[in-house]
């Protein structure tokens, strides 16, 4: 490569990091964050300079399963991955995520965070099983309105029988009805 072009050529590594998709979080050897990309920012909803320096359990809520991938990352001194992460975070409360940890070793140790939202697969799991829900609901209905119907429609035909009958019979015209009720059991 020519030594013009080699110092024309932006820093690739920074380059990379800053246009990911991924939210990634850089800590240090005592989990300070050193860097964030702008994909991190926008998924904890922070400023890079608010938490620049900062320990990352000072960052966040509720980061016991982030404490134990770490550790488990430095003790393994290789990627671990949490599938189901919760995080508290101080703008959203808490975020489904997946985590992969992973140790970096440049000039010192670091760890480096990358984090996947997890809500999307949730929400729609969620909505499928909303929708399940209604069409059995939506089924069960439309079963019991078919059967009061059903029921209605026998009842009627049953009355309408015994006024047929009544009619032709005439076996209670000049009873009360109470007591035409009792032999016949029609209802007029």
């Amino acid at each position: 490569m020519f030594p013009a072009a080699q110092e024309c050529m932006p820093d690739f590594p920074t380059l990379t990091l800053e246009h990911l998709a991924t939210a990634v979080i850089l800590l240090d050897d005592e989990a300070r964050v050193v860097y964030l990309n702008p994909a991190a920012e926008h998924l904890f909803d922070v400023s890079g300079k608010n938490l620049l320096g900062h320990p990352v359990q000072q960052a966040f809520t509720d980061t016991g399963q982030l404490t134990h991938a770490m550790q488990h990352a430095i003790r393994d001194n290789a990627s671990y991955i949490e599938h189901d992460l919760t995080l508290g975070t101080h703008a959203h409360g808490r975020l489904h995520l997946r985590c992969a940890v992973t140790p970096v070793q440049l000039d010192k140790q670091y760890l480096l965070l990358e984090f996947h939202p997890m809500d999307r697969p949730l929400k729609l799991a969620r909505e499928e099983q909303m929708l399940d829900q209604t069409q059995a609901s939506r089924l069960l209905l439309r079963n019991l309105a078919h059967e009061i119907t059903r029921t209605r429609s026998a009842a009627y035909a049953a009355r309408r029988s015994c006024s047929s009958r009544n009619w032709k019979s005439r076996p209670c015209a000049n009873t009360p009805r109470s007591s035409c009720r009792r032999r016949t059991g029609c209802v007029r």
